[in-house]
């Protein structure tokens, strides 16, 4: 079939069903037979639609549950407290090994790892000196300047959120990457 083709898409179990012309594309062949495959085990089209906005709706709540706890833990407003978690969240990205970013990466809920490499570039910020000031300067660049911020803290407030949420043991690696003077940000247990 050619990428131009337009192909018919009609699901017979679905009741009301009609048909839809859909322009033929990778993309739309891999959720036709997904869906198809999951409809057979699933027993119709409404399970996989369901499924799918439940995934994203939880996704939603996840990511909007962090930016609350980090807001309520500062004091702070939600997208204050939104801006504050993506800016460390990118300067973390940045200084971790690629192995060690990837590990972490893989722990997050789904929307927080989409705001974690939103925008990431491999190998940007490898080849620099790697202090406590340097990486409070990314934060604040990235967040943006506020006087009355105490930096510190709230870096201090995101690893404390990452370290409720991530396993032990990646936490632990993801400290013994960093810079003794990076670390003490870390909050102790």
């Amino acid at each position: 079939m050619s990428r131009h083709e337009r192909i018919r898409a009609f699901d017979p179990g679905q009741r009301g069903a009609q048909r839809v012309d859909l322009r033929y594309s990778p993309a739309a062949t891999l959720v036709e037979t997904t869906g198809r495959a999951a409809n057979r085990a699933q027993g119709g089209a409404a399970a996989v639609t369901k499924t799918t906005i439940s995934n994203f709706s939880q996704a939603a709540q996840q990511a909007q549950h962090w930016a609350n706890e980090v807001a309520g833990e500062l004091d702070w407003d939600v997208p204050r407290a939104y801006r504050l978690l993506k800016a460390v969240l990118h300067a973390l990205r940045d200084w971790l090994p690629p192995e060690e970013m990837s590990d972490l990466a893989a722990q997050l809920p789904t929307l927080i790892r989409g705001v974690f490499f939103e925008g990431w570039r491999p190998l940007n910020g490898l080849g620099h000196e790697r202090r406590k000031d340097d990486f409070i300067i990314a934060v604040r660049r990235e967040f943006g300047f506020e006087a009355e911020v105490d930096f510190d803290r709230a870096i201090g407030a995101v690893f404390h959120l990452l370290d409720r949420h991530i396993s032990a043991g990646e936490i632990d690696q993801v400290r013994n990457s960093m810079r003794r003077a990076l670390r003490q940000l870390w909050p102790v247990d």
